[in-house]
Order: C-alpha cells, then structure tokens, then sequence
C-alpha cells in the first residue's frame, strides 16, 4: 500500500514528498516525483477497494426489536465490494497523470503576480486518459470515490524563488440532464474551488459571457494549478442536443492546450455520442468496460456471499442455489440491483409480524413490489433509453424507503412520548424549578440546580411533583452545599415568592 502521503481524499491537500522517478527522463519533473506511487498488487488492490461494514454484529443486532433493525438494514449501501475493472482503474489514472504531467514544464506566470503555471510544449498531444464504461449501478462511480481517496487532491510544491505551486491532481465533475457546456464549465469552476477550499472560480467563470471565454478561462485555472486529469461522471446526462460540434471540439482543444488528462465515465452510448459529432476520431484514451463481471455466475456467487455476510433477519439465511439463481436472474448480476434487492427483502421480511423462512418467490415478489417495469427494463438493458429508466426507478424506490423509514420512526418516537408522559412532565418541571431559583441564587450553576431538582424528586410521589413543592427543597439543598461560600441564606418564603413572580 502507497504510504507516501499520510492525508489522501477529496478535499486534501499536502506539501509535496519527492521521490526518484522511475523513469529517468521524469527526473526533475516535480509534479511527477511528487505523486504517490499506483497500488499494482492486486492484494492490496482487493483491500483499498473493499469497504464493510465494521460495526455490524449479528449476535448483538438480532436482539433488537425487528422495527429498530428496519433502520440498520441501509447500512448495505455503504459496503463496497473489489471489483474486477478496478485495478486496470487504477493503473490507467497514474498513467493519465504521469502522461500528462510529461508534456509540461513549470514556468512563472509574471514577475509579480506569485504564482506559477503549467506551460505545454508546442505541437504535442496526448490521448491520456481513459473511459470507464458501463451501465447504471455496475459501480464506476463508486470506484471513482474510492480512487480519489487514497490520493491527495492538492499537493503543494514549495519553489525555491519563495512561490507555491497548488497542484490538482484530479478534479470530478458530476454531470447532469441540464448540463450544457456553459454549465459544465462552471462545474470546473465549482470543483476547482472545492479543492482549494476557496469560493472565487466558479462564479468567475459563470460571469464570463461567452463560450469561448468561458474556455479560455478554464484553459487558464487548468494551467495555474496544474490539473492533471478532469473526469467527468455520468457523461450520457449532457445534453447533447444543444451541443454543435464545435462546442465538443473546444472540450478536446482544452485538453490539446493545456495537456490535462480527460476521464470519460457513463455509459457505452453516451459516450459513442459524445465523440459522433467531433470531426477527429481522437479518444479519450483506454475504454475499461465496467461491466464485464456481471455475466460471470462465478464472481456473483462471490458477491453473494459477501452480501450475506450481512443479515438482521430472525434467523441467518442460507445462501442456496435457489436464491443465487433468483438474484441473478431479477438483478442480471448488476451489483447496484443485488445490493438493492437484499436490503429490499430483508425491509419486506422485518415489517411482517410473523416468522417465516424467504423463499426464491418471495425475492421475486419483493422485487416486483419494489421496482415496478424494471423486470422489462433490464431484459433490453442494452437500449440506451433504459440506463436512465433503471436509475430513475432505483432512485425513486431508495428515496421512498427513506420516506417509510422516517414516518416509522417518528412513529417509534411519538409511541416513545405517550408511553413515557412522565419524562415530559418531568423536564418541564426541572425547567420551571431551575428558572425560579435562579431568580433567587446567582451562585449555582443551571447544572446544579437542575442535578439538585432530580435528587429531590427521585422518590416524591408524581401528585407532590409541583413547582411550588419542590423549588424551596431545591433550594435548601443547594445552600446546605454552598453554606460555607453564602452570606445569607435564601428562605423558603423568598422562594415562594419568585415562583409565584413567574
């Protein structure tokens, strides 16, 4: 595992460790000596992208009532399982920046303004970069996340002219169904200053009127900070009806210009259309498909296994033939699907009130209650049309399933207050006690009242619990414990008094 920075993630910024190169014509080349080193063994590999669930406890979960164990059940969303396309992820992003970081040098920008650029030689160019490819919920997202977070962002190199060089490494923009390139811009922008931590770029890209210079600018902040890969996520959501091609040209003149590496990620379609339209044939590097595990019974099983690992049913479920055969069969081996489905079955079964043993016919129920059309959607998941369907679908059953989780436990809740009326009554009355003698001492603390006011109604009986009864013996309380320390002592008629003032 690479050690070399102690900090690594989104948002993370370091001062800059220099090591050899391992090639010798990147000595010298800072920004290259400054990154950390691929993870290339696949063992480490398997652990930096495996993520469970750490807290989890069979023994000590399946003691909760089934509703408290409804609310753990999400916890799966958090799992994050190696998947086979990961490790070339990997080594393509270092070799994106490395080949992007060779085509620049360092250069001041002028003598007075303090900070440096990225200056590409003449006439070369690049393919860095590279396009990881799949359908929704086959994890290319989430293998991003995990990339990004064993590396430092921001990694600063200290000059010895007494200037720093802020370089980013890798910044993600999100896309979505409104995107133009004008706003893709200001996504950049946007992202540029979550890296730095500051709130300047975004609106000075979205104040520049055309988009041309909208370009130019971004052109600029790539070369000032020394960018080495813009990945863009979820690439078949730009709108590519209002996108001429020109405006696609001027994404590869950026990258042309200014050397940055580009990382492609979304589906095979939107990609195919996002390069239709450009009058070169250039690419944005390797094409990883993400989904190739899906049609491996094998690696699902795998899968399987690590996601029955974790069950809050009354009873552990055995992980059969049967119902292998029914999770592939409803998810097509997509692990967003199977990842959806167990929380969705293991929800269904919790909120029954009777014990019963989850049969491959109630997964299917389960599913088609759950997830309506997406049977017929993942058949002819191949049309690009249905990738967004299938997200919609998944989105909309995640978002009311947090609904359902909400209205029950503000349920549990309200049940809580009914039963326990008496903790009401009592934290009114410590807040009216604790008012009063405030009035009337100025040496203790709301603290000590309010701990002096529970000793005191421990063991009185509920119909004696008033404030009139209670705030003199409250008060006697606190002065016998501040006796030494009071000039005078505080009498019960005072007390009375202030009670009755409030």
């Amino acid at each position: 595992m690479n050690k070399k920075y102690a900090t690594t993630g989104y948002g993370t910024t370091v001062d800059a460790v220099y090591t050899e190169p391992k090639i010798s014509s990147d000595k010298g080349n800072l920004m290259i000596m400054a990154l950390p080193e691929p993870i290339s063994n696949l063992n480490d590999i398997i652990a930096t992208y495996t993520k469970g669930i750490p807290s989890y406890s069979y023994a000590r979960d399946v003691q909760l009532p089934r509703m408290e164990r409804r609310f753990l059940v999400p916890q799966l969303r958090s799992l994050r399982i190696y998947l086979p396309f990961e490790s070339t992820l990997e080594m393509e992003f270092y070799n994106a920046l490395t080949a992007s970081y060779r085509l620049r040098e360092l250069s001041r920008v002028d003598a007075v303004v303090p900070y440096t650029k990225l200056v590409s030689p003449t006439g070369a160019a690049t393919n860095a970069g590279f396009a990881l490819l799949g359908y929704s919920g086959c994890g290319k997202s989430s293998a991003i996340a995990l990339l990004a977070s064993h590396y430092p962002q921001v990694i600063k190199h200290h000059l010895p002219d007494g200037t720093v060089l802020s370089q980013i490494l890798y910044i993600v923009v999100s896309c979505n169904s409104t995107h133009n390139f004008s706003e893709l811009y200001g996504s950049i922008g946007r992202e540029i200053d979550k890296a730095l931590h500051l709130d300047i770029y975004e609106n000075m890209i979205n104040k520049t009127q055309s988009l041309g210079k909208k370009k130019n600018k971004v052109i600029e902040l790539i070369e000032r900070f020394a960018i080495g890969i813009c990945i863009l996520d979820e690439i078949q959501q730009l709108s590519f009806s209002e996108t001429n091609t020109n405006t696609y040209e001027s994404l590869l003149t950026i990258a042309n210009t200014t050397k940055i590496a580009m990382g492609a990620v979304g589906t095979e379609d939107g990609y195919a259309k996002m390069f239709s339209v450009l009058r070169t044939a250039r690419r944005l590097g390797r094409e990883i498909p993400a989904v190739a595990y899906c049609d491996n019974l094998n690696y699902f099983i795998f899968v399987m296994k690590r996601l029955f690992e974790y069950q809050w049913l009354d009873k552990p479920l055995a992980l059969t033939e049967e119902i292998v055969d029914v999770f592939y069969r409803e998810t097509h081996g997509i692990i967003d699907q199977a990842v959806s489905l167990w929380i969705a079955v293991q929800d269904e079964y919790l909120q029954k009130k009777k014990h019963f043993t989850i049969t491959a016919k109630f997964v299917s129920s389960v599913f088609t209650k759950r997830y309506p059309h997406m049977r017929e959607l993942l058949s002819s998941i191949e049309l690009p049309e249905n990738d967004e369907k299938i997200a919609e679908i998944l989105k909309e059953a995640n978002l009311k399933h947090e609904h359902d989780l909400e209205i029950e436990k503000q349920n549990m809740t309200m049940s809580e207050i009914v039963t326990n009326e008496e903790v009401y009554r009592i934290t009114m009355l410590v807040q009216s006690v604790t008012a009063a003698i405030r009035n009337v001492d100025k040496r203790s603390t709301d603290e000590e009242i309010e701990t002096a006011c529970k000793e005191v109604i421990k063991d009185m009986p509920p119909e004696q619990r008033t404030c009139d009864n209670v705030a003199p013996l409250v008060n006697e309380k606190l002065q016998k414990k501040q006796a030494p320390k009071l000039s005078r002592t505080v009498s019960s008629q005072d007390m009375l008094n202030s009670i009755l003032q409030n």
